[in-house]
């Protein structure tokens, strides 16, 4: 699951392709734009755009894990996200703030790996 603010969100259309039996859903509590929108041209992307705080933590419940890929984060919601004790992973980029139990990837490469070695768990 991906919180987003913004339709800025690195590598995941490179995600969604290589990662074909994952299941990506994009939440925001806004509109998105045609850009995020494009992404569900693929059948493992839902997106949950206008949503509301419980929706997005109901949804967040039966999620395997979340990724952070937007920029700005919206720190709220990031806290609430990590209290539920599931894998919270971030792509590394400039000037972001690595916090407690979030694990951060240099590539998304790497955040492949990762993301297929715990759905192989």
């Amino acid at each position: 699951m991906i919180f987003t603010q913004t339709d800025q969100l690195g590598p995941i259309e490179q995600l969604v392709t290589a990662i074909p039996e994952a299941d990506f859903i994009i939440a925001a509590f806004t509109l998105v734009s045609n850009k995020v929108k494009r992404l569900l041209q693929y059948p493992n992307v839902r997106v949950q755009y206008a949503t509301t705080m419980e929706r997005l933590l109901e949804t967040a419940q039966v999620a395997k894990l979340f990724l952070d890929l937007s920029d700005p984060i919206d720190e709220g919601v990031q806290a609430r996200l990590q209290a539920l004790a599931k894998p919270y992973l971030s792509l590394k980029r400039a000037g972001y703030v690595v916090k407690n139990g979030i694990t951060v990837v240099a590539t998304a490469v790497d955040m492949i790996t990762y993301i297929q070695a715990l759905l192989k768990e």
